[in-house]
């Protein structure tokens, strides 16, 4: 803003802001031939390539010649030349291009565009006729002048073009001639001013054209203001008073002077030797230049002056001779010269007193030459302490100087002089103003040293890198004179100045011209120094001659840019003013001008255009001299039409009065404010906040953070639902009971199952819990939490209604809800009151019946819960000890009650161990028994010592089950370090063995308190839910979205929640833990107790307890199938695993026999001696007793059997791991599949189905003897290790193979018929997929299922393939997605309750979902939906308002606010799930809030009373769970559905229906913009012409990107930039780039939503930034030749686009866009700029072809009728392989990766600004080094930096590794 400002107070007042002096040349080139007179090569490629461009239909029309085109040449000198104008034809155009070669005729030549010749083949090819010349349309002559020289261009256009003077616009036929020339002002030419007549003649004659050039070649004053030079005069003369120190002075340093000679001289008959040498230079030279110097500065400075040099040069030899570094013969001379400084400079202290003269000493002016003085009277006018001063109206801040210096030491001491003038204390010095320094130029780059003393500098020059920053603290006015070698340098930089003051005079016109140059000020001056006796003769033989080149080169100058004469007081009163009607301020006509100006600047353009207005001047055709004028603004100003003042006198009042009537028409558009001054930011906010609804912003404390902000953060009461605030069931009420139906979806693995425990199913406990209340609870989804058995499957579901309760009821419900959190859950504990009437959520947790037909309350559990004594825990007497009953501790929760009385510890009974008594061994072999054990340490007498003991479990603690305790919030696996932190406390050594006779049972069994454990999760979820079901409900009836759809279809079944993974892959992914540090004592306790467990198993011969794995053929009844998990509990580390005991009897099942049996747990079994199988299989019940087989190999794979027992058709899996899966693929590729009929390739095609692939693999196995099928036969009892497997599969082949028959060797087997009776079982449903249908197949562990008749409905239902992503997804659609999404809102469903939890749920919540991909892709919509809305709506705003405009209503303070008067604070979820801290239960209050209002409390320190009823949440999650909840309804209900609830927070992105703006409704309220008509500014067919004209050639590029443009007018705008004048029938880009913008970025960003792959929301931020950049878009742009079509005129833009677009075609096109090199130049290639200025240079981006590649996709979109789709064909095409790119290697910034690889050492520098205008940044990585990187913008410059760094640390990396 503050340079903005300082431009607008330099812009002018009097004239135009001129325009960039080629566009001058172009416009005068377009209308007849032209001689264009450029200051460097660089413009005339520009020049020639946009003539071209804007005689495109020229070029391309037929001539009279049928079949014949005309075609544009291009002669050059050199073939260099010629290829550089080949490649930039085709760069820049669509033209095609040729070089000339010898023969070629008009019949191969018509075939290009153009045609590039040398000016030689050109010549020869229209001199010899062979070239028809009306087929030439344009011929551009580059270095015409050189050309006339050397070839006989005059005879070839006067023999050739005989009769044609001039190309004019009348004589279309002949072709147009553009000359160009950079070398007519050169040193010859401009020697004489009648010398550059002639040759000006000499090239208008030749090329039958007029000579043009430009103003800014002879004074850089932009704005064409003619700079006062004026010639100072001055004497060297030296006063009497003076004349003996001068004397004396001089004769010393004459002396000097002629001694260092003659030692030089001496020197040179000798060969200089390296001692000899001062950095590298013979060191007399140094001396003779410090005399000869010091000798001049007293002739042309005084004595003052070189008093100083002399003090100076005397420190800086003297301390070179201290270093002791010369050789002596050297530093005696040196010392000789040291001392003779040093006697002079002692003699002027004693003759004038200088060694008491300080700074600032007035008298210091007595001792200087007149030349000073002269420099410090200038200096003196603008002094704010002179009260004289006369030129008040110049400003005092903008006073600077350059004095140009011809001699270093000169310069050096003219520095000194002024630095001595100001008072270092005298803070009212006469010259305290003046700040001065000194810049040296590089003399002798190979000997400048990075730090150098004043004599070096002044010998050698100064550094690059000290130029660059003295010219940079100029710059920034730390000083405001600056004492230069080399500011008439035009490469460099340099400041504006007021004075440009030349030391010396300056002899040849091109100096004079780069002097004059430095003035940049409106008030600058050019002062020339010149001796007062040689003032005439300079005058005469220099000044006058330049003046009269100076009007010679301001005649061929544009005639509007030339300064007019007259006074702007004598037109204010030719016009009326135009006046403000609110303030009264007026606009004269003489300030108009700069009106128009400020408001042309304050457009929005990159940094190149400069838009400036256009004026032509049209005279009248009356008698009586008169003009007018036609002004034209920028074309991306509103006022699109020409303004045409009246009448005037003269060229500068006819400009004013044009400039008047446009300031008129802008303030009734309502672009210039009531002060009558362009329209600022500033002014926009106050109307843009009426227009978008923004409310006023808050008011903060000082110090505070701001509004919006993460560092803002605001308490909020959670809120409870309604459905559950009220519900507390009363006597008499009639209730509802909701079950909490709990089902195993899929069990714990092995590795975390480290005991090896039988999993439990909820589903087949005898009870469950419910929820008692008086409301309805609506259908919520269903959801999943994370217990000791693995994922359960959580419903609610309306079991029973209108159930009426009386008061004994209710105190039972009362007694069992208080009991369940407070002594089974210990939440009462922690400040907890249950009081139910006060509570926020009033209903009662009950339990159920499970598994009959009608689930009910099962009151008489509760009446026993009701009537047992459970008081506090306490010694129990021996007489009063229970014996023990195997039924009561089956399924019994008990508490030891001789140990830690003051808090129980509660344990699960896992198992009863009859073999094991308190006489046992005890694994510590102090005591010899458990018996003695508890009387020893507890003082206990067991009464029974035959009971068996218990083997328990700790009850769970866990009361978050949100997730898995090893997978992280989203669905991660936990470190190796943290699985054994949590597995720790699983090891054996924690392993408890209790005595029932010591243990009081509790109340509760150990199946519902299992189920209560998980209650508060489930409670959790359940409230959350509701409220996002409410939420739903109110967005609902304020929108209308899903109004016409049935509350039964909308509501009934939602899908479950999913957090995005499948939990039985996430297992699969898991390594097992590796646990150590097992002591002794754990080892030798599992070895007891199984020892123990094998005798008593081996003695058992009843029932009770049969042999697990046996068959019993005495009692048929009571044999069954037992395959499952069996476990001990107290086997050692390895987890010796048994069976789980799943039933099913074959004699009972009658039509059953064909239902599927699922077999579910980890399989394996311990098998005793002498067993044997019966020979028939009795009708009854069957045991099968299987052992599982280690792994052995077959083909490879992870299967197979053991040869002693090997079961024809039955095939031992082990758990389908990927490298199993790989085996498996690879043998049914090379078996023999005879048996099923299956070749090789189609089991290769049936790979991912793994049902066929067990089938397969099955049938085709080998036969095995039959005494395979004793799997007991010969073995003895013992402990067989873990089952190596983690599923079982079976399948019982359809018929057993012949040979397995027969047997081995004999003649039949008793128990073939065993296998004939099961025949007909096989096993379907194996559910492990191949590793690619993970994601998408159900990954539940089950066992396959023995089929006859496919699966019933309700297991099916059961089966489902889990979601692919989260809950979002769950309707993904099959087909491809469309973006055109145009569903009616009115009959969508609408998200349900878990995509809006999912919302709402934010990442520091520690839940498996959370907002952050919903509120990135809500975000890119949102910016979409309000980029759309401001553009339809305010069609006559520019890109900067709207910008604006969009930048307030997205903001994270506008959203923040919307989401706060939501009240979304009260409902967002922003903590982890804490149950003791932050959750209150339900029929609980705190005990320090009983009774409160439910206000927002505070303790003492300000820190919240509670966590249980509010939350603290910053403003930025608020403002990003609005985009969330935006993104959750767009996905799942469509575009119009996500806008209408855009609308209801209160953005603005959808017009108003006319008449219903009080609307509640917005369904009824809003309404969609009608598809956009025409962009065209007018009709007609003068119109349609000139749309046809400025498209030539246009069809290409719409062949290119195969996309056909309906209104044409749509694909000009999108290439037009604001510079380019010629297009008046539509407006700039700027506005479909504004559009474009945010289609892409919605585009991409919903593409990578929706991606297979499903990115996590880190991955999908950073894919969204780098393919949404301009970076990117520009590296597309050029690929698809976007660049050849774009309208410009503007030659910065020009030369950077071209500069990038030879970046990228030099670049190896199969490097992709993400490389860390792409953007280099080579440091090989530009070993200059690495020399000059220090770093690598990165190629800019121009951000044109950025802007340009989202114009056409805005234009697309509109052109199609606001088609998303029709957009995303064309430019998915161009950004496919970018997109799979970066989706398999998510790209990172260079600065943010290098702050990855080294965050502590990586420093990154403050910018600087180099000689040239770069800016270079520097980063430092400690102990690697320095790296430097150039750019034309901080930004820029930084990547550069950081890509050099990555670079060199990859290298290090690489040479590490080899």
């Amino acid at each position: 803003m503050k340079r903005l400002r300082k431009l607008q107070d330099s812009l002018p007042t009097e004239d135009f802001t001129p325009r960039d002096y080629q566009l001058d040349l172009l416009e005068n080139a377009r209308q007849e031939n032209t001689v264009a007179v450029l200051g460097s090569d660089g413009g005339k490629s520009f020049l020639a390539l946009s003539l071209l461009r804007e005689l495109t239909h020229d070029v391309r029309v037929y001539s009279k010649i049928p079949g014949a085109k005309k075609v544009a040449f291009i002669t050059v000198e050199t073939d260099d030349a010629a290829d550089n104008y080949v490649r930039a034809v085709d760069d820049h155009t669509d033209f095609s291009a040729v070089r000339l070669t010898d023969g070629a005729t008009s019949e191969t030549l018509t075939g290009f565009d153009v045609v590039v010749a040398s000016h030689e083949n050109f010549v020869n090819l229209m001199t010899a006729r062979r070239f028809d010349p009306d087929q030439i349309s344009v011929i551009a002559i580059d270095e015409c002048t050189a050309a006339v020289a050397k070839y006989p261009y005059g005879q070839l256009f006067h023999s050739v073009f005989a009769g044609f003077r001039n190309g004019t616009v009348e004589s279309l036929a002949k072709p147009r001639i553009l000359a160009l020339t950079s070398s007519l002002l050169t040193k010859d030419v401009v020697s004489d001013p009648a010398t550059l007549e002639k040759v000006i003649a000499q090239l208008e004659e030749v090329f039958r054209g007029s000579l043009r050039t430009s103003v800014s070649l002879v004074s850089i004053d932009r704005f064409g203001y003619p700079k006062a030079v004026r010639l100072v005069p001055y004497s060297l003369a030296v006063k009497d008073q003076h004349r003996e120190g001068t004397d004396l002075v001089k004769a010393k340093l004459e002396e000097l002077l002629e001694f260092v000679r003659v030692c030089m001289h001496v020197a040179a008959k000798k060969n200089v030797e390296k001692s000899d040498c001062l950095l590298h230079t013979n060191a007399f030279n140094i001396f003779e230049v410090a005399a000869a110097e010091t000798l001049e500065c007293l002739r042309v400075l005084g004595l003052w002056p070189t008093y100083r040099l002399i003090n100076i040069i005397t420190r800086d030899f003297r301390n070179t001779y201290l270093k002791n570094l010369l050789e002596q013969r050297i530093a005696r001379v040196l010392l000789a010269v040291c001392c003779r400084f040093q006697e002079i400079g002692i003699a002027l202290e004693k003759l004038y007193g200088f060694g008491k003269m300080a700074k600032g000493d007035e008298r210091i002016l007595h001792f200087v030459s007149e030349k000073l003085r002269l420099i410090v009277a200038m200096m003196d006018t603008y002094n704010p302490q002179n009260p004289d001063n006369q030129k008040a109206y110049i400003p005092v801040q903008y006073f600077s100087m350059i004095i140009n210096v011809g001699k270093p030491y000169l310069a050096w001491a003219v520095n000194r002089f002024l630095r001595d003038l100001k008072s270092s204390s005298d803070r009212k010095c006469s010259y305290g103003f003046v700040t001065s320094s000194y810049c040296l130029g590089s003399f002798n780059r190979a000997t400048v040293a990075d730090s150098m003393s004043p004599t070096d500098a002044c010998f050698f020059g100064m550094p690059f890198k000290v130029q660059e920053e003295i010219l940079r603290r100029f710059r920034n006015r730390d000083f405001n004179v600056l004492v230069s070698t080399c500011t008439n340098d035009i490469s460099l930089d340099v400041p504006q100045c007021t004075f440009s003051i030349q030391f010396d005079p300056v002899q040849d016109y091109l100096t004079y011209v780069h002097a004059r140059h430095r003035t940049k000020s409106k008030y600058g001056t050019l002062c020339i120094m010149v001796l007062r006796e040689e003032e005439e003769a300079y005058r005469r033989e220099h000044f006058v001659k330049f003046l009269e080149i100076d009007s010679i080169v301001l005649s061929r100058c544009p005639d509007h840019i030339v300064r007019n004469a007259g006074h702007a007081e004598s037109t204010d009163f030719a016009a009326e003013p135009l006046k403000s009607v609110t303030t009264g301020v007026q606009i004269m006509m003489s300030q108009a001008i700069g009106v128009i100006n400020r408001y042309c600047s304050n457009l929005p353009s990159d940094a190149f255009a400069n838009l400036t207005p256009l004026a032509y001047l049209i005279p009248s055709t009356d008698e009586i001299p008169a003009f007018r004028c036609k002004l034209t603004l920028p074309i991306n100003a509103p006022m699109k039409h020409a303004i045409t003042g009246s009448f005037m006198p003269n060229q500068k009042m006819a400009k004013q009065s044009a400039a008047l009537e446009a300031c008129k028409e802008l303030y009734r558009l309502g672009e210039l404010d009531e002060s009558l001054a362009p329209v600022s930011k500033d002014t926009w906010k106050g109307e843009i906040a009426q227009l978008i609804s923004l409310e006023p912003p808050e008011v903060i404390p000082e110090g505070a953070p701001k509004p919006g902000t993460t560092k803002r953060r605001q308490y909020y009461i959670k809120k409870v639902p309604l459905v559950l605030a009220r519900s507390l069931p009363k006597p008499g009420d009639h209730c509802f009971l909701f079950a909490i139906q709990m089902t195993l979806a899929c069990p714990v693995p092995a590795e975390q199952n480290v005991r090896g425990r039988k999993i439990r199913l909820p589903e087949e406990a005898p009870r469950m819990l419910g929820i008692l209340s008086t409301s309805l609870i609506p259908a919520i989804p269903d959801f999943n939490i994370y217990d000791r058995s693995g994922e359960i499957r959580v419903s609610v579901k309306l079991v029973s209604e209108g159930i009426a309760i009386g008061q004994r009821e209710l105190d039972i419900s009362h007694h069992f809800h208080r009991i369940l959190f407070s002594n089974v859950l210990s939440l009462e504990r922690y400040s907890l009151l249950f009081n139910a009437q006060a509570s926020p959520a009033q209903f009662l947790i009950v339990p159920i019946t499970q598994g009959s037909p009608e689930p009910e309350v099962d009151w008489a559990y509760m009446e026993s819960v009701f009537s047992a004594k459970f008081d506090r825990l306490g010694a129990v007497a021996e007489s009063d000890r229970e014996a023990f009953s195997t039924q009561k501790y089956e399924d019994a929760v008990v508490m030891p009650w001789y140990r830690s009385l003051d808090q129980p510890q509660s344990f699960y009974v896992e198992q009863i161990c009859p073999w094991l008594t308190v006489l046992g061994e005890f694994p510590d072999p102090e005591f010899p028994n458990f018996d003695k054990y508890y009387e020893a340490k507890y003082r206990i007498n067991v009464q029974d010592k035959a009971q068996p003991l218990l083997d328990v479990d700790h009850t769970s603690t866990r009361l978050n089950l949100l997730l898995p305790r090893f997978l992280s919030r989203k669905g991660c696996s936990l470190s190796q370090t943290e699985k054994k932190e949590l597995l720790k406390d699983k090891e054996p050594r924690h392993r408890q063995i209790l005595v029932p006779e010591l243990c009081k049972i509790h109340p509760v069994p150990a199946s519902l308190w299992r189920q209560a454990i998980c209650l508060p999760t489930i409670l959790h979820r359940l409230e959350t839910l509701l409220v996002m079901e409410e939420l739903l409900h109110v967005i609902k009836a304020s929108t209308g979205i899903s109004s016409q759809v049935p509350v039964s279809e909308s509501a009934a079944i939602w899908p479950a929640l999913d957090y995005g993974w499948s939990f039985a892959e996430k297992i699969r992914q898991l390594d097992e833990a590796a646990v150590e540090g097992r002591d002794d004592l754990d080892i030798r306790n599992a070895s007891i107790i199984e020892n123990a467990r094998l005798k008593h198993e081996k003695s058992q011969a009843t029932t009770l307890y049969p042999k697990i794995g046996m068959w019993n053929a005495d009692n048929p009844d009571d044999g069954h199938f037992e395959i499952g998990n069996w476990s001990s509990g107290l086997d050692d580390g390895d987890s010796c695993q048994g069976f789980a005991i799943d039933t099913w009897n074959a004699s009972t099942a009658g039509n059953e026999w064909n239902k599927p049996i699922s077999f579910f747990d980890h399989v394996n079994s311990t098998y005793g001696s002498g067993s044997e199988m019966p020979s028939g299989l009795p009708a009854g019940k069957s045991k099968v007793a299987l052992r599982a087989v280690e792994q052995e190999s077959l083909g490879g794979a992870e299967w197979g059997f053991d040869d002693q027992m090997g079961l024809p058709g039955i095939s031992l899996v082990s758990g389908f791991s990927d490298n199993v899966m790989q085996a498996i693929e690879k043998d049914l590729t090379t078996m023999n599949l005879d048996d099923s009929g299956m070749t090789a390739s189609e089991a290769g095609d049936l790979g991912d189905d793994m049902e066929t692939i067990a089938d397969s693999v099955m049938t085709a196995l080998p036969s095995y003897n039959l005494e395979a099928l004793d799997p007991l036969k010969d073995k003895e009892e013992e402990d067989f290790g873990p089952v190596m497997s983690s599923i079982l599969h079976l399948r019982f082949s359809e018929s057993a193979p012949d040979d397995f028959r027969g047997g081995r060797g004999s003649g039949g087997d008793p128990y073939a018929d065993v296998f004939e009776e099961m025949s007909d079982f096989s096993l379907d449903g194996i559910t492990n997929r191949s590793k690619k249908d993970d994601r998408k197949k159900d990954t539940r562990v089950e066992f396959g299922e023995v089929n006859r008749i496919p699966p019933t409905d309700e297991e099916k239902t059961l089966s489902k393939p889990l979601p692919l992503r989260s809950a979002e997804c769950a309707n993904q659609r099959a087909t491809k997605f469309r973006f055109d999404d145009d569903r009616d809102p009115v009959f969508v469903s609408g998200p349900d309750p878990g995509i809006l939890l999912q919302a709402f749920t934010s990442s520091n919540a520690n839940d498996g979902i959370n907002l952050e991909r919903l509120e990135t892709v809500g975000d890119s919509f949102l910016k979409f939906s309000v980029t759309t809305y401001l553009y339809f709506r305010y069609a006559g705003y520019h890109e900067g308002k709207l910008s604006f405009m969009r930048s307030l209503q997205v903001s994270n303070y506008h959203l923040y606010r919307l989401g706060f008067n939501k009240r979304f604070g009260e409902i967002l979820i922003s903590s982890k799930f804490e149950p003791t801290e932050n959750w209150l239960p339900p029929c609980y209050v705190l005990e320090e809030s009983a009774g409160s209002n439910g206000a927002i409390t505070f303790a003492a320190d300000g820190s919240p009373a509670n966590l249980r009823t509010q939350h603290c949440i910053s403003d930025k999650t608020l403002a990003d769970c609005v985009e969330s909840l935006i993104g959750a309804y767009l996905i799942s209900s469509g575009v119009k559905a996500a806008q209408l609830l855009m609308s209801w927070l209160g953005l603005v992105v959808l017009p108003e229906r006319p008449g219903h703006r009080e609307s509640e409704r917005m369904l009824e309220r809003f309404t969609w913009f009608p598809k956009p008509a025409t962009v065209l500014l007018s009709s007609g067919p003068d119109t349609v012409m000139e749309l046809d004209r400025l498209l030539e050639g246009y069809a290409k590029f719409e062949e290119r990107i195969a996309y056909k443009f309906n209104d044409r007018a749509y694909l000009l705008q999108a290439f037009t930039h604001a510079s380019y004048t010629y297009n008046r029938i539509t407006d700039c880009y700027q506005r479909l780039e504004f559009l474009g913008d945010a289609v892409l970025d919605y585009l991409i960003t919903r593409h990578l939503y929706e991606d297979m792959q499903g990115h996590s929301p880190g991955a999908l931020t950073d894919l969204r930034s780098a393919l949404v950049n301009n970076s990117i878009f520009a590296s597309l742009s050029v690929r698809n030749e976007f660049h050849k079509y774009v309208k410009l005129m503007s030659p910065a833009i020009f030369h950077l686009v071209e500069k990038y677009v030879k970046e990228q075609r030099e670049r190896d096109q199969n490097v992709t866009l993400f490389t860390e090199d792409i953007y280099f130049y080579d440091p090989a290639a530009d070993e200059d700029t690495l020399e000059d200025e220090g770093g690598a240079e990165e190629t800019e981006c121009p951000k044109v072809l950025g802007d340009v590649f989202e114009s056409v996709a805005g234009a697309i979109y509109l052109d199609s009728g606001m088609s998303l789709d029709a957009v995303w064909r064309v430019y998915y095409a161009m950004m496919k392989s970018e997109i799979d790119q970066c989706s398999s290697i998510i790209p990172k910034s260079p600065v943010r990766e290098l702050l990855e690889l080294e965050p502590e050492n990586a420093k990154f520098s403050v910018p600087e600004r180099t000689a040239s205008g770069k800016i270079r940044v520097v980063v430092e990585i400690f102990d690697k080094g320095k790296f430097v990187g150039l750019g034309r913008n901080y930004r820029t410059a930084k990547c550069t930096a950081a890509k050099q760094a990555l670079k060199y640390l990859h290298s290090l990396d690489e040479t590490r590794a080899a």
